[in-house]
């Protein structure tokens, strides 16, 4: 690997940590809520 792929595999994972994190938190928080359908998730 050279320094150009090992920068982008960090910014990768660092973007990873970042999405999950949020996620988790907007579950946690109850601010994921389905829509009325129920066909896909809404953030609020």
């Amino acid at each position: 690997m050279n320094n150009r792929e090992v920068s982008l595999f960090l910014k990768a994972a660092l973007l990873c940590r970042i999405v999950t994190k949020l996620l988790s938190d907007a579950i946690v928080n109850g601010t994921l809520q389905r829509s009325a359908d129920g066909s896909e998730p809404q953030i609020r």
